[in-house]
């Protein structure tokens, strides 16, 4: 007895190896399977014709880890804000400042998944840890760098998978000819 794609209704061959050759999604088992084993990659799943944002928000893990690293950054945001308007590190214009900056850059990794802003929320994070350390011999500030790690490592993975998802797709090959 033929079996069929569930997603596509297409028949499928004897030689079905859990991948659909017309529409390339997973099978359920193999969804399934990934959903028991969640470091593999979700990408693969994503069906042809996705827009750049579709694809990111429902298939990229690097997008995930984005979102992680902008979580720190938002908790770094209100904390800094917090601790300026009750005085408590001084209250100071720099931490208002400090504040912009990270909003700034966390917003750009959150919203485009910038790999410039990640490498620079990096360093800015690494370049407080250090002046808090220097001034006042405390280490304070260590939650951006995990998130400044975290989005780096993101943003680069998310804009692999895009890439990798536009050859799989041949929608690389359709914008270029496009341009013409």
């Amino acid at each position: 007895m033929p079996s069929y794609c569930p997603h596509c209704g297409r028949e499928l061959p004897d030689s079905y190896e859990n991948r659909c050759p017309d529409c390339q999604i997973a099978s359920d088992e193999e969804i399934l399977h990934r959903m028991d084993h969640p470091n593999q990659a979700a990408a693969l799943d994503a069906p042809p014709g996705l827009s750049k944002r579709d694809f990111r928000k429902r298939y990229s893990q690097g997008a995930r880890l984005c979102l992680a690293g902008a979580g720190f950054g938002y908790f770094s945001v209100v904390a800094t804000l917090v601790m300026a308007f009750t005085g408590i590190m001084g209250g100071s214009l720099l931490n208002l400042l400090d504040a912009g900056i990270v909003l700034t850059l966390t917003l750009l990794i959150h919203l485009v998944k910038s790999r410039i802003a990640a490498v620079v929320f990096l360093a800015f994070s690494l370049f407080n840890v250090a002046v808090y350390l220097i001034s006042q011999g405390t280490f304070a500030g260590y939650l951006n760098v995990i998130g400044g790690i975290l989005a780096v490592i993101g943003a680069f993975q998310c804009a692999k998978e895009w890439r990798e998802y536009q050859v799989r797709t041949g929608a690389a090959v359709e914008s270029a000819a496009d341009r013409r």
